[in-house]
Protein backbone atom coordinates (compact mmCIF):
# COMPACT_ATOMS: atom_id res chain seq x y z
CA UNK A 1 0.00 0.00 0.00
CA UNK A 2 0.77 3.59 -0.15
CA UNK A 3 1.45 3.65 3.72
CA UNK A 4 4.47 0.76 3.25
CA UNK A 5 5.92 2.59 0.31
CA UNK A 6 5.87 5.55 2.22
CA UNK A 7 4.52 7.70 -0.61
CA UNK A 8 3.59 11.37 0.37
CA UNK A 9 -0.08 11.37 -0.26
CA UNK A 10 -2.94 13.80 -0.01
CA UNK A 11 -3.95 11.77 3.52
CA UNK A 12 -0.71 11.31 4.79
CA UNK A 13 0.20 15.39 3.77
CA UNK A 14 -2.76 16.46 5.96
CA UNK A 15 -1.60 14.21 8.53
CA UNK A 16 1.22 16.23 9.20
CA UNK A 17 -0.24 19.43 8.17
CA UNK A 18 -2.87 18.59 11.14
CA UNK A 19 -0.76 16.70 13.54
CA UNK A 20 0.77 18.78 16.66
CA UNK A 21 4.80 18.44 16.62
CA UNK A 22 4.48 15.27 19.37
CA UNK A 23 2.02 13.19 16.76
CA UNK A 24 4.66 14.52 14.13
CA UNK A 25 7.26 13.37 15.63
CA UNK A 26 5.55 9.40 16.44
CA UNK A 27 4.39 9.71 13.00
CA UNK A 28 7.63 10.63 11.56
CA UNK A 29 8.97 6.94 13.56
CA UNK A 30 5.97 4.93 12.00
CA UNK A 31 6.94 5.28 8.87
CA UNK A 32 10.23 4.75 9.60
CA UNK A 33 9.92 1.18 11.14
CA UNK A 34 10.32 -1.82 9.15
CA UNK A 35 7.55 -3.76 10.50
CA UNK A 36 4.80 -3.47 8.19
CA UNK A 37 1.70 -4.17 10.52
CA UNK A 38 2.84 -1.68 13.28
CA UNK A 39 3.23 0.65 10.14
CA UNK A 40 0.32 0.10 8.77
CA UNK A 41 -1.84 0.08 11.72
CA UNK A 42 -0.10 2.94 13.06
CA UNK A 43 -0.85 5.30 10.40
CA UNK A 44 -3.82 4.45 9.97
CA UNK A 45 -4.52 5.12 13.62
CA UNK A 46 -3.02 8.64 13.05
CA UNK A 47 -5.60 9.24 10.36
CA UNK A 48 -8.35 8.43 11.94
CA UNK A 49 -7.66 10.03 14.94
CA UNK A 50 -6.89 13.26 13.31
CA UNK A 51 -10.26 13.07 11.50
CA UNK A 52 -8.13 12.80 7.97
CA UNK A 53 -11.07 10.09 6.30
CA UNK A 54 -13.45 12.14 6.99
CA UNK A 55 -11.88 15.15 6.02
CA UNK A 56 -10.78 13.56 2.67
CA UNK A 57 -14.55 12.39 1.85
CA UNK A 58 -15.29 15.77 2.55
CA UNK A 59 -13.06 17.17 -0.56
CA UNK A 60 -13.31 14.31 -2.73
CA UNK A 61 -17.38 15.27 -2.85
CA UNK A 62 -17.23 18.41 -3.25
CA UNK A 63 -14.79 17.58 -6.06
CA UNK A 64 -17.16 14.91 -7.93
CA UNK A 65 -20.02 17.70 -7.26
CA UNK A 66 -17.91 20.22 -9.15
CA UNK A 67 -16.98 17.42 -11.94
CA UNK A 68 -20.67 16.21 -12.22
CA UNK A 69 -22.04 20.05 -12.54
CA UNK A 70 -19.25 20.62 -15.31
CA UNK A 71 -19.50 17.20 -17.01
CA UNK A 72 -22.87 18.38 -17.98
CA UNK A 73 -20.99 20.39 -20.70
CA UNK A 74 -19.86 17.01 -22.02
CA UNK A 75 -22.92 14.64 -21.63
CA UNK A 76 -23.89 15.43 -25.45
CA UNK A 77 -20.55 13.31 -26.13
CA UNK A 78 -19.83 9.64 -26.98
CA UNK A 79 -18.45 7.93 -24.26
CA UNK A 80 -19.17 10.48 -21.39
CA UNK A 81 -21.44 7.73 -19.54
CA UNK A 82 -17.91 5.74 -19.31
CA UNK A 83 -16.06 8.58 -17.59
CA UNK A 84 -18.96 9.42 -15.18
CA UNK A 85 -18.77 5.67 -14.05
CA UNK A 86 -15.29 6.21 -13.69
CA UNK A 87 -15.46 9.06 -11.15
CA UNK A 88 -18.03 7.48 -9.45
CA UNK A 89 -15.65 4.23 -8.99
CA UNK A 90 -13.08 6.57 -7.92
CA UNK A 91 -15.71 8.10 -4.43
CA UNK A 92 -16.28 4.75 -3.53
CA UNK A 93 -12.72 4.46 -3.24
CA UNK A 94 -11.35 3.15 0.42
CA UNK A 95 -8.59 4.79 1.90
Amino acid sequence: TDILENKKTFILLKAFEKANPNQRKALFALLDTNDAHVKYEGVRAFFDELGIPAETKQIIDHYFTEAKVLGHKLSHLPGFASILEFFQALTKREF
